[in-house]
């Protein structure tokens, strides 16, 4: 096998992992087997990563990142109101998760990952799509009358209890209408009625 049989080892590692963590799962997933997987030694992973929770927790960076991204798209893809505002990042939450199921399983549906370094998920301002769903919900919360303040670290379980549940609630209804679209139990037949379901569900909400 070669060692650097292409140009951006690391990167393949990332992009094989999370497709082997799909098939796999954490308990059966190894450095050895992804290494086969991308045609190269079985120590080569070693090169990048010390274990397979680095390699994993370096695939659900990456994930995080990326839906970061999709959540800040959709919030600079409208120039209406909070409101709108939310329902596009709402819309976009939902799309990136349809698109890619195994990402919400790997990110919110496998509390192992935690358990591995949970220090290393702590919500930064810059790069959490926790931070950018609280900055978005703020306005929507001053036009209620204030009462929300974003933490520094929202994984602090004393910061997180000053949240108002109320302010939560987007939140929980825009990721709980993605679980029951990506695990198929709310059959949706086009992109179009996806974004109907996201605007008729946030539409009744408290903002």
């Amino acid at each position: 096998m070669s060692e650097y049989h292409h140009g951006n080892l690391k990167q393949q590692l990332l992009d094989e992992g999370l497709k082997l963590l799909g098939e796999e799962g954490i308990e059966k997933f190894s450095l050895r087997k992804l290494a086969k997987r991308c045609g190269v030694s079985h120590t080569s992973p070693y090169r990048h990563f010390a274990s397979k929770e680095e390699l994993i927790l370096a695939v659900a960076q990456e994930i995080q990142s990326r839906f970061n991204t999709a959540l800040k798209e959709g919030l600079a893809s409208v120039e209406g109101s909070p409101k709108e505002k939310m329902k596009a990042m709402g819309k976009a939450y939902v799309h990136f998760f349809a698109a890619h199921p195994d990402y919400l399983d790997l990110l919110f549906l496998t509390p192992e990952i935690y358990e591995m370094a949970p220090e290393k998920h702590n919500h930064k301002k810059a790069d959490s799509s926790l931070m950018t769903y609280l900055s978005a919900v703020l306005p929507l919360a001053e036009a209620k009358g204030g009462g929300l303040t974003i933490p520094e670290n929202p994984t602090s379980p004393d910061e997180m209890q000053t949240i108002p549940g109320a302010a939560l609630q987007p939140w929980c209804l825009i990721h709980g209408l993605t679980v029951l679209i990506v695990k198929k139990a709310l059959p949706v037949k086009s992109p179009e009625a996806l974004d109907q379901l996201v605007e008729d569900v946030l539409s009744k909400g408290y903002y």
